[in-house]
């Protein structure tokens, strides 16, 4: 009960304080000049909390890497610590203006809740029960799907057996969480609206065609988005030694992405947009609300921020990644613009974490359970197209997320 009440409560503020920080970076176009200082801030908190960390613990910057490898049986423990610096972090990089997401955070707040609620107990099954639950708490009060949260933690863990007698606990969590954060007044963006309510041309070729190419953008999207992660973060790593430097390179080539643009519409979350006529996750969900290329973009500005050591979520921006590229195939193919912008939103999703089923439980409390067919067809088709491997299967995190001096 403790954790059902921390984690709505906690939801509701970080969904509170993340929509007054995009307000006041949208309405002060030059707190973007900032994201260098910024980068560094977060950094320096990290690398803070890195040297108070005991030999069994995780550190903080080993991210979602971290929670998935506790979920799956590591034998090390969470910080506590987890939680405030994820939060102090996403605001930092969201009020600059660098381009990232929520659910990371949500799942290592959750996390780090988790390890301050079960601090002292000896029994490691239950501390990964705790964190499960922790996790699946604070994504359903974020983004207010409890039953993706719930089978998201689950499936996160590959369906462990041993997991297997506390997912119904991990449900209450996740339901608990969810109206805690309502009762708390916090809405969240209503999906379903922007959906039409004609059935789809099922019996249609051109629109299986339309799906299956759908399928592979989608697919094709999570490797370029990976590749380039990679790419770039070996890159900071060779060129660069000192850390610290990493985020003030990388909030300046965001700075000068933005300028190279000429728009606001890659920055920041991107649910809705930062300027009349934007580019945005719901512009995306009618004809001409993104360009051909509007995917891609995000892609980049994402890859820049994340891999530069900024904080936040990878899956906001891959909903903006999803629907523009979902808007790209529809405006291409003819096809229902809102309906296709929705499938990719949850079908990039389900290839870069691997947990199609609960992509397919987020899709349909978010655009409404008719959408169940669709959902299910475009999000296991780009899962079995992707690569195998997802974003939360990195290396160990105490070999390979460690801030370096």
């Amino acid at each position: 009960m403790v954790l059902c009440l921390v984690c709505g409560g906690s939801g509701a503020l970080f969904v509170s304080s993340l929509g007054f920080v995009t307000r006041l970076s949208s309405s002060h176009p030059w707190l973007l000049f900032f994201l260098p200082l910024s980068g560094m801030m977060v950094h320096a908190l990290y690398r803070w909390d890195q040297k108070r960390t005991s030999a069994d613990e995780l550190p903080a910057c080993g991210g979602g890497g971290s929670l998935a490898w506790v979920l799956r049986g590591g034998s090390l423990r969470l910080r506590a610590s987890l939680a405030p610096l994820i939060f102090l972090g996403t605001l930092l990089t969201h009020l600059c203006g660098g381009s990232a997401g929520r659910e990371g955070t949500a799942l290592q707040m959750g996390g780090g809740m988790a390890a301050a609620v079960g601090r002292g107990r000896d029994d490691f099954l239950e501390h990964r029960l705790l964190t499960a639950c922790g996790m699946a708490g604070c994504f359903a009060a974020v983004f207010g799907t409890p039953w993706a949260a719930a089978v998201f933690c689950w499936e996160l863990t590959r369906w462990s057996v041993e997991l297997r007698k506390g997912l119904l606990l991990i449900l209450i969590t996740a339901f608990s969480a969810d109206a805690i954060c309502h009762a708390c007044g916090v809405k969240h963006t209503d999906f379903a609206s922007l959906l039409p309510s004609e059935p789809l041309p099922w019996s249609s070729p051109q629109w299986w065609v339309t799906c299956v190419l759908l399928m592979g953008i989608c697919a094709a999207a999570v490797w370029i988005f990976d590749i380039s992660m990679n790419a770039w973060k070996r890159a900071l790593s060779r060129w660069v030694k000192k850390s610290w430097l990493h985020p003030v390179i990388g909030g300046v080539v965001v700075i000068a992405l933005a300028f190279l643009f000429g728009a606001e519409d890659y920055l920041g979350l991107g649910v809705d947009a930062r300027r009349s006529g934007g580019v945005s996750v719901t512009s995306a969900f009618s004809s001409d609300g993104a360009e051909w290329w509007s995917w891609l973009a995000k892609l980049l500005f994402t890859v820049v921020t994340l891999g530069s050591g900024f904080k936040g979520g990878e899956v906001t921006p891959l909903f903006f990644v999803g629907a523009t590229a979902g808007n790209a195939v529809a405006e291409f193919m003819q096809a229902p613009v809102a309906n296709i912008a929705a499938a990719g939103m949850t079908a990039v999703f389900a290839a870069a974490s691997r947990c199609p089923v609960a992509c397919v439980l987020m899709g349909c409390e978010l655009f409404g359970w008719q959408q169940a067919p669709l959902q299910m067809l475009i999000c296991f088709g780009a899962f079995f197209m992707a690569r195998k491997k997802g974003i939360y299967d990195g290396a160990m995190p105490w070999n390979a997320m460690h801030i370096k001096a």
